[in-house]
């Protein structure tokens, strides 16, 4: 009769203690999953940020890329713009004359007189218009001048601009990551008040 009781009684404490064991092997299972679901929480959120800053960064470099861009489409339209009047003024008064000297060879002996002053009112037109066109030239070239100090300024204004951009973006990832971190932090602190919560400390990781 004894030794019914005594192994009724050993039965009984084999089957707590598997009971037990089975019990504490789900709790360790069931706190390495939600640590898994934890670090890849983690691990999702500093992907994002990283997609996040790298997209912000691009957009920064083809803005400064726009802005090269159009400082030298600025700077040779105007150059263009000077060359082709200079050129046609240079032109025209070169046509008006060898005009001019054509006439005069045709009628020289008939009119010499009146063609030579004719060539002369056409050489002193001339020459109006090329002091004329040097003017307009000298005119373009400060404007030109204006407009290249402009695009400048605004070319300087952008790439500091983005500068600045930059540095706030790297002032607010550092931000993100602290927060980040006071959040895991809590969480975990949370977890470990919590009586009815029981963290098992297993692994490299801990």
């Amino acid at each position: 009769m004894t030794d019914v009781k005594v192994n009724q009684s050993l039965m009984r404490s084999l089957k707590e203690r598997t009971e037990l064991k089975f019990a504490l092997k789900n709790h360790i299972k069931e706190q390495e999953n939600k640590k898994l679901v934890l670090e890849n929480e983690e691990q999702q959120n500093l992907t994002d940020l990283q997609r996040k800053n790298e997209r912000q960064l691009y957009e920064l470099n083809q803005t400064i890329e726009r802005a090269k861009v159009d400082k030298e489409q600025v700077e040779l339209k105007a150059q263009t713009k000077k060359d082709v009047v200079k050129v046609k003024a240079e032109e025209e008064a070169s046509v008006r004359i060898t005009r001019a000297e054509g006439q005069q060879r045709i009628i020289v002996n008939e009119v010499k007189a009146d063609t030579v002053s004719h060539l002369n009112k056409a050489r002193t037109n001339a020459q109006k218009m090329i002091i004329n066109t040097d003017q307009r030239v000298a005119v373009m070239d400060i404007t030109t001048k204006t407009d290249f100090a402009k695009a400048e300024a605004m070319y300087q204004a952008l790439s500091q601009e983005c500068a600045a951009e930059a540095t706030n973006l790297e002032a607010i990832n550092a931000e993100r990551e602290h927060q980040y971190q006071l959040a895991k932090s809590g969480a975990y602190s949370q977890l470990s008040q919590n009586p009815n919560t029981k963290i098992v400390m297993s692994g490299s990781s801990g």
